[in-house]
């Protein structure tokens, strides 16, 4: 990213920006794809992964757009090579 901001921001005005995000609250997280039949279980697994998430739940898909089309704005027009991490604190601890 760094990289392609210098060589690409002055010559062309192209910004580049990242979206980490951690676990999101997707079909990705369904029984059927976590090969999980028992509901109980698959709710046990998203829960356990929803306990380490310091803010205690999943990210919102609706959190994560945001955020790209904050990005994507005239909004963050001086935001420049930053990797914007979506994950409810996970990497702060």
């Amino acid at each position: 990213m760094r990289s392609w901001n210098a060589d690409l921001l002055k010559s062309h005005g192209i910004r580049f920006n990242a979206v980490s995000p951690g676990p999101v609250d997707t079909p990705l997280y369904s029984a059927s794809k976590l090969g999980i039949e028992d509901p109980a279980v698959q709710a046990a697994v998203v829960e356990g992964i929803s306990s380490n998430i310091p803010l205690g739940r999943m990210g919102l898909p609706e959190e994560v757009a945001e955020a790209v089309v904050y990005l994507a704005s005239d909004a963050s027009a001086f935001v420049v090579g930053q990797d914007l991490i979506l994950d409810g604190g996970q990497t702060v601890l």
